[in-house]
């Protein structure tokens, strides 16, 4: 059965016979008593049928649609934005919660901590975003290996070396670097200074000798809003649910590094690491 995405939009009572209603990129004013009705009826639907259409308007069932259509209220369902029907927010660490959204478009963030949360609850077509405040490898080292067959996808955002990087976007079905690729490619890159050879021995030795223990940075409220934002205008970019009609696959492989004190962020393109050796 052919169904449509309803977006977002906002509806409001000019009087008893004229109604606004304003999308992203439209306004329009309505005397149709019944598409008013209807607008206020479905705004906090995800999705609607084309049968649920037919019974609403019937003979006007064409018009209607194509008003709908032409004002994006509602947009041609598609396997855009990967199909994901579940957010999850899972971080280690310090965590200063109130800067993160409760909702993406219209999914709903679930918010955990690593150890609040077991990977068999989280449901199939889920877009995990995994904040790391500790450095801690082996979490997702396991996320990774318990993807399949639930069709996650998974944005990993680390603490590394008085820095936060930003992995690609990673699913176990597309042939694209993983976690570990980015690491080793930060390692590798880091500079032959004393102090940072330093950084990366001592934090190899410490998670080799206790895994539990790692190094966090000082953050304050700034910093947060900061993180916050540069992580879920990434989410957005890839997943909102909206009418983009294409993401590149250079897109999806981008990473960043981020300079939370200096408020600065740079771009690449991930590499699998074997290739830079």
């Amino acid at each position: 059965m052919k169904k449509y995405r309803v977006c977002s939009y906002l509806i409001y009572d000019l009087s008893d016979k004229e109604t606004v209603v304003q999308t992203d990129n439209s306004l329009s004013v309505i005397t149709d008593k019944n598409m008013s009705i209807f607008l206020k009826r479905i705004e906090n639907n995800d999705y609607i049928s084309e049968q649920e259409l037919h019974e609403e308007f019937s003979e006007r069932f064409t018009s209607a649609k194509k008003y709908l259509l032409d004002k994006q209220i509602i947009s041609e369902y598609s396997s855009l934005n990967f199909s994901v029907e579940n957010i999850y927010f899972i971080y280690n660490g310090n965590m200063n919660l109130q800067y993160l959204p409760r909702k993406i478009g219209k999914i709903k963030v679930n918010i955990y901590s690593y150890e609040s949360i077991g990977l068999e609850a989280i449901k199939e077509n889920s877009l995990i975003i995994l904040l790391l405040n500790k450095y801690q490898p082996s979490y997702v080292d396991h996320i990774i290996e318990s993807s399949s067959p639930k069709n996650w996808y998974i944005f990993t955002i680390f603490s590394y070396g008085f820095r936060y990087y930003m992995d690609n976007i990673y699913s176990l079905i597309w042939e694209v670097p993983k976690h570990r690729d980015h690491l080793g490619i930060i390692q590798t890159e880091i500079s032959d200074t004393e102090d940072r050879i330093s950084y990366k021995k001592l934090v190899d030795y410490i998670i080799d000798k206790d895994i539990k223990f790692n190094i966090e940075q000082p953050m304050d409220e700034l910093d947060w809003l900061f993180l916050s934002n540069l992580i879920f205008i990434r989410v957005s970019e890839i997943f909102l649910m909206s009418n983009q009609t294409y993401v590149s696959d250079s897109e999806l492989l981008k990473v960043f590094k981020i300079d939370i004190k200096n408020k600065k962020i740079s771009e690449d393109s991930a590499s699998y690491w074997e290739l830079t050796q």
